[in-house]
């Protein structure tokens, strides 16, 4: 039992929050008052949209109160929340979709200003097998159920010991067979003193028996409103770990939502990759029986016998303009698109700086390429300089909108966890930001791989000596349309066999998106 002039672990006088956006202003707290004891136990009760997650994120430093304070261990919720002293279980498991179960449990030790020596500090796997998940700790977050997912996230709430426990709808993820009890702190755990608040909707379903007493709010009638209920043990003592102080605080499980089943990828039928092929074939059967059958010369439709022959008998000439070709557009490419991603990053980092240029970006876009090509080709040369100007300009525009797009499209509820852990700007930006972009990132370098070959091309049209481009022109000009088709059937092989190469990066890189989609 603590001392009467103890510290309070929580403390709200007169806590007012309200919200104001365009369509107006809503009231999610009104004049709440709060005292959470050393060794107490929270639980907050109420119908949906009362306010219950807003006291949290109050607690956590995540919002500020419009009106009153707010008081965590002796001083402000900043305070507490830069030191580790407050862990946070989300309603939704807010797991990092690239991380394993034993890397997100991790988190916790690798970020914020107080990074935690893991010396005498329970092990991650040892908090997953306290859960239940031992020989699921790498497993990722798509491959686990709802329930896991759920029992993932109290283990990283728990990893860094911290010292006040915010758990909003714990346990509503978890199966009914689960035994929610093993999620509390016991007696057989050996911890520091800790402080905090938990969840429940009802004082019968939560997991720390014994008397209950009401913190109350007034609303604006001035009517007294019961918002919570503090609970202590039935044996009547306060301490839970080794007889020393703890508590925890949560909100109440919501109705019972059904855990998801694990996903598991599976392999594409043999008989579905072959598909493309079959078309294929299909397609130049019939391409060959109608050049036959109404006779179009070959100067204008050469049949795929003809162009066959011309790709074998003038192979070596093809290969020396198509080296060229693919040296311009592969360079052209990572230019292009290593300068979209440093220009997307600043961009987030600088909203002025995006408001500023980007609607440029826009504009430039907008001007065809076969308008901008002899632009380009005046201000640097004939050689192969400006072919690979106009393929990283055809790369650039849109790896830059996906970037700034994958970049600030983060989950919300990710940024909020990596405030409660004190996150640095750049830990933020390595740990959340990329990782979160990439999918992004490679659906543009995907179309990038591909229109990096036609800005190649193009600028050989314009003037060039040497390459795919340039042939294709010598055999426009000379009626050679065996050779044309040759020509272009080569340029398109390469736009494929890039198209493939980064798709098979994406497929090694970016996992944890190809087991969602699957």
């Amino acid at each position: 039992m603590s001392s009467p002039g103890a510290t309070l672990a929580v403390e709200l006088e007169n806590a007012t929050v309200r919200f104001t956006s365009e369509r107006g202003s809503v009231t999610a707290l009104e004049n709440v008052g709060l005292a959470v004891q050393p060794g107490g136990f929270v639980s907050l009760l109420g119908p949906s949209g009362c306010g219950k997650s807003t006291l949290l994120r109050l607690v956590a430093d995540l919002v500020s109160p419009t009106h009153g304070t707010v008081t965590v261990l002796g001083g402000p919720p900043e305070r507490a929340r830069l030191n580790r002293e407050l862990g946070f279980v989300f309603q939704d498991a807010t797991l990092l979709a690239w991380r394993s179960a034993l890397e997100n449990v991790r988190l916790p030790l690798e970020v914020g200003p107080k990074k935690r020596d893991r010396a005498g500090l329970r092990k991650p796997e040892e908090l997953l097998r306290l859960v239940g998940l031992a020989g699921r700790e790498h497993a990722l977050p798509h491959e686990l159920s709802g329930g896991m997912r759920q029992r993932v996230a109290i283990a990283r709430a728990l990893v860094s010991e911290p010292r006040i426990l915010l758990m909003d709808e714990p346990f509503g993820a978890l199966d009914e067979a689960f035994p929610r009890r093993s999620f509390c702190p016991s007696a057989s755990w050996s911890w520091p003193p800790t402080r905090g608040v938990c969840a429940s909707s009802s004082p019968a379903s939560c997991p720390i028996p014994g008397r209950s007493a009401s913190a109350r709010r007034r609303s604006s009638s001035g009517s007294p409103r019961t918002c919570a209920h503090y609970y202590r043990r039935a044996d009547g003592r306060t301490a839970l770990m080794d007889d020393k102080p703890t508590a925890v605080i949560a909100e109440p499980a919501a109705a019972r939502r059904a855990p998801a089943p694990a996903v598991s990828r599976q392999p594409r039928p043999r008989s579905q990759a072959l598909l493309p092929f079959i078309a294929a074939a299909v397609l130049v059967a019939a391409w060959q029986i109608l050049a036959q059958v109404f006779s179009l010369p070959i100067y204008i439709a050469p049949t795929p016998i003809q162009v066959t022959k011309a790709l074998v008998s003038d192979f070596p000439m093809l290969m020396r303009n198509f080296v060229p070709t693919a040296v311009e557009s592969l360079i052209g490419f990572v230019v292009g698109n290593s300068i979209a991603i440093a220009v997307a990053v600043l961009f987030v980092h600088s909203r002025r700086l995006e408001a500023a240029l980007y609607p440029i970006a826009v504009f430039v876009n907008t001007i065809p390429i076969l308008a901008k090509a002899p632009i380009l080709v005046l201000i640097f040369g004939l050689g192969m300089t400006s072919k690979v100007v106009i393929a990283a300009f055809i790369c650039f525009f849109p790896t830059l909108a996906n970037m700034v797009r994958g970049l600030t499209s983060v989950n919300p509820q990710s940024l909020e966890l990596m405030r409660v852990l004190s996150a640095s700007k750049a830990e933020v930006f390595w740990k959340l930001r990329v990782p979160s972009s990439l999918p992004f990132l490679f659906s543009a370098l995907k179309i990038a791989s591909t229109t990096s070959v036609l800005g190649a091309i193009v600028g050989e049209w314009i003037g060039a000596d040497l390459g795919l481009g340039a042939l294709i022109i010598e055999a426009t000009h000379n009626f050679r349309s065996p050779l044309l088709y040759a020509t272009v059937f080569v340029s398109s092989a390469w736009a494929v066999v890039f198209f493939a190469v980064v798709s098979f990066a994406e497929r090694r890189i970016v996992t944890w998106k190809q087991g969602e989609v699957s």
